[in-house]
């Protein structure tokens, strides 16, 4: 009889299509001693075979629907009269829309870019989950010692009266960090 080899197996997964499931039964054995194994095959007549609810299936958002969130009233966007006022684009290029990732110091870089650059007394707002948090005429925030969970962030751009120019659309991602409990 020949063996399984890694390779084969490895064809075999590619070629299963993704999320599908086998279906099986799982049994329980308990030996003289009392101890219990699972298996897909019964050890003995002893096996029980075991009922199993489903596995949850688990599907992510649908990233073409992003939110826009364009905060400017009509006299503040470029009318191509005056060029002063209006920015074709605000995209926030880190983390990606959607995105989850580990980071155990809870760490998030957010950087972005604005086409056209930051003009002469302008500066970019940071609005995290909601609140405008920071101000800079940078194309980044770091945050330090986020909470885990999902945070939404938009990138604002603010002239010299406080008004809102032009802003990003809404950037959803998911930290994940270790328990503080364990």
């Amino acid at each position: 009889m020949r063996s399984t080899t890694p390779l084969t197996v490895l064809i075999l997964a590619l070629l299963l299509p993704p999320g599908s499931t086998v279906a099986g039964e799982i049994y329980r054995h308990e030996d003289e001693n009392g101890n219990v194994t699972y298996s897909d095959e019964p050890a003995d007549d002893d096996s029980e075979a075991m009922e199993l609810d489903p596995l949850p299936e688990v599907s992510l958002p649908d990233g073409t629907a992003r939110e826009r969130r364009d905060r400017s009233s009509e006299s503040e966007r470029d009318d191509g009269n005056d060029g002063q006022q209006g920015y074709q684009s605000i995209e926030v290029t880190q983390p990606e829309h959607d995105s989850a990732f580990w980071r155990g110091d809870g760490l998030v870089v957010v950087r972005f870019q604005s086409q056209p650059s930051l003009r002469s007394g302008h500066h970019y707002a940071l609005e995290l989950d909601g609140e405008r948090t920071r101000q800079s005429r940078s194309t980044s925030f770091t945050l330090e010692n986020m909470n885990r969970g999902t945070h939404e962030v938009v990138i604002h751009v603010v002239n010299a009266n406080g008004e809102t120019v032009s802003s990003s659309d809404v950037t959803r991602f998911t930290l994940h960090r270790p328990s503080q409990l364990n």
